[in-house]
């Protein structure tokens, strides 16, 4: 999937900061504030936390309707997408405690 024109406003500045930090991971839950993975530390970089409905946005601009019904059936999924420059990113999205997170 190619989101370079089509990234969720939240999502694309999440992004951002992931390439600016050169962290390797997000960590998106609902009502929590993002964490991001640098040099293998967890760390908070001070924003805003992301409602479930932001998150349910985000998550709904990555899947599919077919990635959509596996994720109800699972509870998981695995999906890659390319973003700004062709930058690949892998996502995992579930369910953690009846609330949609992504790592």
């Amino acid at each position: 999937m190619d989101l370079t024109n089509d990234c969720h406003p939240v999502f694309d500045g999440l992004l951002r900061r992931c390439v600016e930090l050169n962290a390797s991971d997000i960590h998106i839950t609902s009502s929590v504030e993002p964490y991001y993975r640098v040099d293998n530390a967890v760390i908070k970089d001070g924003e805003e936390s992301i409602s479930s409905t932001t998150v349910a946005e985000i998550v709904e601009s990555l899947l599919t309707p077919q990635q959509w019904e596996v994720l109800r059936q699972e509870m998981s999924i695995d999906v890659a997408f390319f973003w700004e420059n062709w930058q690949r990113f892998r996502v995992n999205v579930f369910y953690q405690r009846n609330s949609l997170a992504m790592a």
